[in-house]
């Protein structure tokens, strides 16, 4: 017998105590990308189904214009094009909106809290807008699935009953996830019935040499080194100021650029031996709360 589903089987089934965000983005990340890079992608079309615990749904999809074209190898994965985006609204436009719909909600999604909740809070970032995305719970399907079956998304619909779809529709994908999520905890009944208890299964620690929540400066051996670009691997202290001044000018991480910004007057982060926490000059400390560690 096929297992109940719909939004007012999953709000009981869930014990649903606040609104819950069926995610799923679509971007310009070529085929291939396992993670964004906020400096160059954007998203093309965005997919939502929130669903109350009173299982009442509402469901929202649309294309984005990106401001750039689409990189060939992305429209391999997603099946959209330059021509489809012809007329679409940017982010910008969509900002205020979206987050005033998104604000009291947990969120559950196919890799959502390595990928869509990182490339969603560059776009807010890109247009100065604040939003902490751990502030809320995830239920990430994927590792929750990946703990008990490493596969890909077309497995896991097959896994929980369902028929894999063609193509790779923002939209598609989360009436699919919306649809299998009840089946997939009955294939698991050991699992929990929580948002809070499923979300909590999914959770990394953050890497504690991580100075910047992007990781690129970490502590090695004690010493802060750059991790990406032409000094990668070399102590901050070591980094010439025209760097500095191009980082502060160029689509990175607001923590990043404090670094950037301190360096520049020769002031470099700070870590305390006791805890491990990482104090970043200039940056909002609650941004970024290090996890104790020790000094390896």
């Amino acid at each position: 017998m096929k297992p109940a589903t719909g939004p007012g089987f999953l709000a009981t089934l869930l014990n649903l105590q606040r609104p819950l965000i069926f995610l799923d983005v679509e971007t310009t990340t070529p085929e291939g990308e396992s993670q964004p890079d906020p400096k160059v992608d954007r998203i093309v079309e965005l997919g939502v189904t929130k669903i109350y615990p009173d299982g009442r749904a509402t469901r929202f999809s649309t294309f984005m214009d990106p401001g750039q074209r689409m990189n060939p190898e992305a429209s391999k994965v997603n099946g959209i094009t330059d021509d489809m985006l012809v007329g679409a609204r940017t982010f910008q436009s969509w900002a205020r909106s979206i987050l005033a719909a998104i604000g009291d909600s947990d969120f559950a999604g196919f890799n959502a809290a390595r990928y869509d909740k990182r490339v969603l809070q560059a776009e807010f970032a890109r247009v100065g807008i604040e939003w902490d995305p751990d502030a809320v719970e995830w239920v990430d399907l994927y590792l929750l699935w990946a703990a008990m079956e490493p596969r890909d998304l077309a497995a896991w619909v097959r896994r929980c009953g369902g028929e894999a779809q063609p193509g790779h529709r923002a939209a598609d994908d989360v009436d699919v996830l919306v649809d299998l999520l009840p089946a997939f905890l009955d294939l698991f009944p050991a699992l929990p019935r929580t948002v809070n208890e499923l979300a909590a299964l999914t959770k990394r620690p953050k890497d504690p040499t991580w100075i910047d929540p992007d990781g690129k400066f970490r502590w090695v051996a004690g010493v802060a080194l750059v991790c990406f670009g032409k000094y990668d691997g070399k102590p901050l202290t070591e980094i010439p100021k025209d760097y500095w001044r191009y980082v502060i000018d160029k689509d990175f991480s607001p923590e990043v650029k404090a670094v950037a910004k301190g360096a520049i007057n020769g002031i470099y982060p700070t870590r305390n031996d006791d805890t491990g926490a990482t104090v970043i000059p200039g940056a909002e400390p609650t941004l970024f709360p290090m996890a104790a560690a020790d000094n390896h």
